[in-house]
């Protein structure tokens, strides 16, 4: 396995520089504030589904139950960090419960108060990829139920 000039494997980085990037982003973030952009006032929030299973297709009372993954995709400024300072860590993982989460539902959702996730919800264990440009992408996935037309 080839290593890095300081004695470092590709890829791994010192947990010291870890700590400090984990400590300077955490310290940045808050979860109840919008990271609303200074150039527009507000926060652009990008989102794909991904169908994973289909359990049921219930054509009489119109309604689809499936499993799906969602990519949700925004910037917070805040939480940026120039890589170079921090062992050129260029992304981290880190908790939901500590960073701001858009509120995410399924519209025409056969359960009209069924929310993918709410920030008012558990997070601890769930984690989202903050990268040094501030981007954040969080994938959750979930089970729901949503109704159609067929005609």
């Amino acid at each position: 396995m080839k290593h890095m000039p300081n004695g470092q494997l590709p890829g791994v980085h010192c947990s010291e520089d870890l700590d400090r990037l984990t400590d300077h982003v955490t310290a940045r973030s808050r979860p109840l504030v919008m990271p609303v952009s200074r150039d527009t006032g507000r926060v652009t929030v990008t989102a794909q589904m991904y169908l994973s299973q289909i359990f049921n297709l219930d054509e009489v009372y119109q309604m689809l139950s499936f499993s799906a993954i969602f990519v949700v995709k925004w910037n917070d400024g805040r939480l940026a960090w120039n890589a170079s300072e921090f062992g050129n860590i260029s992304s981290i993982a880190l908790p939901l419960s500590s960073l701001w989460i858009p509120d995410l539902d399924i519209s025409n959702s056969a359960d009209e108060n069924a929310l993918l996730y709410s920030s008012s919800g558990p997070a601890n264990s769930v984690k989202c990829r903050i990268f040094s440009d501030g981007n954040v992408q969080w994938t959750p996935h979930g089970s729901a139920g949503s109704r159609f037309s067929l005609w």
